[in-house]
């Protein structure tokens, strides 16, 4: 597949969500949303993560809950009063023009695809937030759209937010679950390109479940009948391959992006 040329955008003063809006024939039917919600907050019982729900007909949050340790130092109360100001108060200045544009992005690929398709469409973001300490904590934000229009527009969006695994500190890719199709963004050639494939060995494969069951490297080289420098070369390629720093990221990641 060849390189997705992005637009840019030529009237920086006009938000994306803005003129969305205006492409809506008419208001929402809410109590769909409603309905829907119900589902969502009996997911948050058992999640570790935030859950954040964007209407892009209003231009702000329609739901926001955060676990404590995901809330940045700051009160619950304060966030939900700041809305999506909150977001752009904690971006790093020097990531703020990225973030910016991953949501120009979003809104611009997930309309270019067939109606039918829309709701196949997910994005994984990785960007920094800083904490009201002052520390910056790596996060993964992954969006998939919640609702449409009867006009097949993105009404609503979730963000499932949680620390991220990854050992970059920006980046963007987006998924088409019906094909598992991969994109990547390039902040500086503003394209989207075919991800590379990324592909565990078995042997690789059973180290890293190996050690996710709680095995030590000696332990795993002597049920594979290996030494622990071979497992330790194992264990390098699983890293370098997944861009990780250590085994629980690299089980993390692996599972997530099904390479087992």
């Amino acid at each position: 597949m060849e390189e997705t040329e992005l637009k840019n955008e030529t009237q920086p003063k006009k938000e994306v969500f803005t003129a969305l809006r205006q492409a809506f024939h008419s208001e929402p039917d809410y109590s769909i949303f409603e309905e829907k919600l119900e589902t969502i907050k009996s997911f948050m019982q058992v999640s570790n993560e935030n859950i954040v729900i964007f209407d892009y007909y209003k231009g702000e949050y329609a739901f926001y809950i955060a676990q404590d340790f995901l809330t940045f130092g700051y009160s619950y109360d304060y966030i939900l009063k700041k809305g999506i100001a909150f977001s752009k108060e904690i971006i790093p200045a020097e990531e703020a023009a990225f973030v910016e544009q991953i949501k120009k992005i979003t809104f611009q690929y997930i309309h270019t695809l067939p109606v039918e398709r829309r709701d196949k469409f997910a994005g994984y973001i990785n960007h920094h937030y800083i904490h009201k300490t002052g520390r910056k904590l790596n996060v993964e934000i992954r969006l998939t759209p919640f609702l449409f229009s009867p006009e097949g527009l993105m009404w609503m969006s979730i963000a499932r937010m949680s620390l991220s695994t990854k050992a970059q500190d920006v980046c963007c890719y987006i998924e088409l679950k019906d094909t598992g199709e991969k994109l990547e963004y390039s902040f500086e050639k503003n394209c989207l390109s075919p991800m590379k494939k990324i592909n565990l060995t078995e042997t690789e494969k059973k180290v890293l479940i190996l050690n996710s069951r709680g095995f030590t490297e000696q332990e795993i080289a002597d049920k594979m009948f290996i030494s622990t420098n071979t497992i330790k070369t194992h264990k390098r390629h699983i890293f370098e391959k997944t861009n990780t720093k250590n085994f629980s990221e690299a089980f993390v990641y692996a599972d997530t992006h099904r390479l087992f």
